[in-house]
């Protein structure tokens, strides 16, 4: 018959105990977007967890959602859970002819509504992640934007 060493299975149990009692943190994100000047299209609202193609490549997104737009109220939103705590940054398009892309003009100007988290409103280009970047606690946490047009 086995009989245990009972100070190795303390010691065991001591280390152990700790990383078996936590439960795994997630956390829920929520997006509202307000201020958009038209209900026509959808808006897309991408979470990123890196610069990664932010804000200009949604197939790099870690989440990405496409939803209609509250036509009376003219806001929009997506909620994100299950996520790990730790540094994201969200970008929202407002595609109006819901063409799947931003659209610009001739020189290179939008013509579609577009923002990120922390509304950065960075003169002729694109906000980069840093700007728009913040730290997702748990359990829950809002972020609103506010698009440009």
């Amino acid at each position: 018959m086995f009989r245990a060493n009972a100070p190795f299975v303390l010691t065991v149990m001591a280390l152990a105990g700790p990383l078996l009692a936590q439960p795994s943190v997630d956390a829920t994100l929520t997006i509202q977007v307000a201020g958009l000047r038209n209900a026509r299209g959808r808006l897309e609202i991408c979470l990123y967890k890196d610069a990664a193609g932010f804000p200009e490549t949604p197939a790099s997104a870690l989440r990405r959602e496409t939803v209609d737009i509250d036509a009376k109220a003219l806001t929009a939103g997506a909620v994100f859970a299950g996520l790990a705590p730790g540094v994201y940054a969200v970008a929202v398009l407002h595609d109006e002819n819901a063409n799947g892309k931003l659209d610009k003009n001739f020189i290179g100007i939008p013509r579609e509504g577009h923002g990120a988290s922390n509304n950065p409103r960075p003169a002729r280009r694109p906000p980069t992640f840093d700007e728009a970047k913040f730290t997702l606690g748990a359990p829950a946490q809002t972020v609103e934007i506010k698009p440009i047009y």
